[in-house]
């Protein structure tokens, strides 16, 4: 919330107090990750992820990372290690999906599209957003996964890219 009102120090606060309080969600510590400057994301990448015990959640903020600084070989190795450690994590694919249709490598957003069907997922913050919406409840894999990535478009503008 602080960070859509433009509060970034308030966020990085409240941030912090949230990983005390949940020191292992790798929820909060993609969003740090994501929040951490330049020069000190791979060392904080490095520590969130022991400290998550490698979380999907964190992985694909890693991989965000990669696909901004247009480090593609690496983005794809670390959304696909998001993906098959937890195929039921719907975020997870929708990230993959979307980079990989932003990358124009359309043989492999296929792929992507394929295995997401495949593993049905069903979680994740933005996922169950789209799938539990009451005019959703119909909608097939492939169908949220679309709608997903129309979403995320202004998400990874926004990280912080010191």
């Amino acid at each position: 919330m602080e960070l859509r009102k433009g509060d970034r120090k308030s966020a990085v606060y409240q941030l912090s107090r949230a990983l005390q309080d949940c020191p292992k969600d790798g929820e909060l510590w993609g969003l740090a990750i994501e929040m951490e400057n330049k020069l000190t994301r791979k060392r904080f990448s490095i520590d969130a992820m022991q400290k998550t015990d490698n979380a999907p959640q964190t992985i694909v903020s890693v991989a965000k990372i990669f696909w901004k600084e247009k480090k593609y070989h690496k983005a794809r190795k670390w959304f696909d290690r998001a993906v098959m450690l937890n195929p039921d994590l719907g975020d997870s694919w929708v990230y993959y999906y979307a980079f990989e249709r932003d990358v124009a490598d359309n043989g492999k957003s296929e792929e992507i599209l394929k295995r997401c069907v495949k593993a049905e997922p069903h979680h994740g913050r933005l996922w169950i957003s789209i799938s539990k919406k009451p005019g959703n409840w119909r909608l097939k894999t492939e169908e949220i996964l679309r709608i997903g990535i129309k979403g995320i478009k202004e998400d990874i503008d926004k990280i912080e890219w010191l």
